[in-house]
């Protein structure tokens, strides 16, 4: 169970879509596969588009297969861990990398900015400009 935990936390930091099933069912998903509607306690045979068969029979290892979602056929890196099954999604790299130097461009202008406002509300006394 402690594992599990540890899984999952592992997961939720991740970038790309991720979710986990077990016993056919979605039973955890990250950000990233939220973003997408994928919902803890969806049947994983109703997004299976191909390799239902080669699923079905997996007891080890990596296996590559296709999802419907959100009217897309998404490539998914599957892996089993255990009693779980992880799903990795295939995202379009571009893409990510966009946002991830989005981020880096917006987070230092913004923490200097939260941090001086910080700075600023530790000498007010004012109720209304603190409000403010």
């Amino acid at each position: 169970m402690e594992d599990q935990k540890e899984l999952f936390g592992l997961l939720d930091m991740m970038v790309q879509p991720v979710f986990c099933v077990q016993e056919n069912f979605i039973i955890r998903t990250n950000t990233a596969a939220r973003q997408l509607f994928l919902k803890e306690g969806t049947p994983i045979d109703s997004l299976l588009e191909t390799g239902a068969e080669d699923y079905a029979q997996l007891s080890e290892g990596c296996l590559f297969l296709t999802l419907s979602l959100c009217g897309q056929h998404i490539g998914a890196a599957v892996q089993r861990i255990g009693n779980l099954d992880i799903f990795q999604l295939t995202t379009d790299n571009s893409v990510l990398q966009a946002l991830a130097l989005a981020s880096g461009q917006l987070r230092s202008p913004l923490n200097s900015a939260l941090a001086q406002t910080a700075s600023l509300l530790e000498t007010q006394e004012d109720p209304q400009t603190l409000s403010q």
